[in-house]
């Protein structure tokens, strides 16, 4: 609360000034042992740090409004929106540019293109990160007549598809994190949103008239794995299908989150909710948090067009190992598994009709099961997976209770889905006219939809620049 981060930040801003300082801050040292300085690695760990804090938790229909509202949140924007301050500043540079500290550099480092930049941190800081997270995720026990446990405290090991899914061609059910609607969550996920600065300036660069590389299908290509029947292809098939997942999850979880507030479901939390939604969705905030949750989303869905060798799908054989990597047949499942999640975050699967597929087939879904597509969940009387009765099914649930709320809440997904389709990073430009020709139509549009509202002063009009990329 004291933004005792602040010189730092300043200071960094400061030494980011200087020509060519970005450049060789995206570097890695040479000398790879263990102890050797990396500035990368530390600013990582920074954003790493800053992940998920100021947690919130829904307050239920039975706990009443809050009487005192805590005020940190307005420590913990003003942090993220800091750091977020920084992201397009270290990326003020091309791949082909050199570094400013030559010979004399006491740790010689390798310069690492935009896409590398990306990678790197995709696999180290924020796959790392994810991983440790999810084990804080547990499903529980099926809710159970009588019992005292609210169903908003209970989450499910996996969400089931509608029958419409499966109709075209989804499974019974798909693996997810087991998120009860009391599980706390926050705002702020810094290194993610990092991250998707960089993917911003990847799809920037590439694809030029002079065939420049290092565009967005370089770093898809990261991700290719070349021979998938081999024990190291298996491993990177199982990270890959982790870091897609968890790029997808999380931030979906604060966007649905935001949009139960904004419908109003979060109002025993205090009037404080409906602030923080504003400056996580609003501009002039909204370019390093909303909107680079959009961009992470998108890039997921781009991620799980990767493809797997056919061969391997279509493979049936009764090996364990190859049992459970069946699951991981996300390409081209990422638009299917996205909707679902979206249906069961935003909690409005039931309220449009629905069913539930594993209720129609429960053979089925005991055998997908067993072949590994997804967890089997909890039996209450023995807290023990599987069971050798009719299993527990997955269930769905819902914080609103009326109708209206839910038809509010049908909104905030409709025009969620309708802003990740159409508001997508621009193509790279072709040359410099066509680089100039992009950015008025960019500050065109931000005019314009500025002056929609009614008539701005021209120091009201001049703020669309914080909107705007710095390039």
């Amino acid at each position: 609360t004291n933004r005792r981060y602040s010189p730092c930040i300043s200071d960094l801003k400061c030494v980011l000034n200087v020509a060519g300082m970005a450049r060789h801050f995206a570097a890695l040292p040479m000398d790879e042992s263990p102890g050797t300085y990396c500035a990368l690695d530390d600013w990582i760990s920074t954003l790493t740090v800053a992940q998920m804090m100021d947690g919130q938790m829904w307050r239920s229909w039975a706990q009443g409004h809050v009487e005192t509202e805590p005020k940190g949140w307005v420590g913990a924007f003003n942090a993220s929106i800091s750091l977020g301050s920084l992201f397009e500043r270290l990326l003020l540079w091309e791949d082909t540019d050199p570094t400013p500290i030559g010979i004399g550099c006491a740790t010689p480092v390798r310069l690492l293109s935009c896409v590398e930049l990306t990678h790197y941190t995709l696999t180290t800081g924020v796959h790392r990160w994810q991983r440790l997270v999810m084990l804080s995720y547990r499903p529980s026990p099926p809710p159970s007549p009588g019992s005292p446990v609210q169903v908003h405290s209970l989450c499910p090991a996996s969400l089931p598809f509608s029958t419409v899914a499966v109709a075209h061609g989804s499974p019974l059910a798909m693996a997810a994190l087991p998120l009860a609607q009391t599980k706390t969550w926050s705002f702020h996920l810094p290194l993610h949103r990092f991250v998707s600065t960089c993917i911003r300036e990847v799809c920037r660069r590439g694809g030029g008239n002079l065939g420049d590389s290092g565009g967005i299908e370089d770093l898809l290509k990261k991700f290719h794995i070349e021979d998938i029947q081999s024990k190291d292809g298996m491993s990177k098939l199982r990270l890959n299908a982790l870091l897609f997942r968890g790029l997808m999850e999380f931030p979906t979880i604060v966007l649905s989150r935001a949009a139960q507030i904004r419908a109003g479901l979060w109002k025993r939390n205090g009037p404080g909710m409906q602030d923080q939604v504003l400056n996580y969705s609003e501009p002039p905030f909204c370019r390093s948090l909303q909107d680079a949750d959009l961009v992470m989303i998108q890039f997921s869905l781009l991620c799980h067009t990767v493809e797997v060798d056919e061969s391997y799908l279509s493979k049936k054989t009764n090996d364990e190992t190859n049992k459970s990597m069946s699951g991981l047949a996300f390409q081209r499942a990422g638009t299917l598994r996205f909707v679902n999640l979206l249906l069961h975050r935003f909690g409005v699967f039931d309220f449009l009709g629905f069913r539930k597929a594993p209720d129609t087939d429960v053979e089925r879904y005991r055998r997908e099961i067993n072949e590994g597509l997804y967890p089997a969940e909890i039996n209450s009387s023995s807290e023990k997976h599987g069971s050798p009765g009719i299993p527990n099914l997955p269930w769905t649930s819902s914080p609103a209770k009326d109708v209206t709320t839910l038809l509010v809440v049908v909104e905030e997904l409709l025009h969620l889905v309708i802003i990740l389709i159409t508001e997508m990073p621009t193509p790279p430009p072709r040359d410099k006219q066509a680089h100039a020709m992009e950015a008025k139509r960019r500050l065109r549009r931000e005019v314009v939809h500025r002056l929609a509202s009614g008539s701005k002063t021209h120091s009201e009009l001049a703020e669309v620049h914080h909107v705007l990329p710095q390039r």
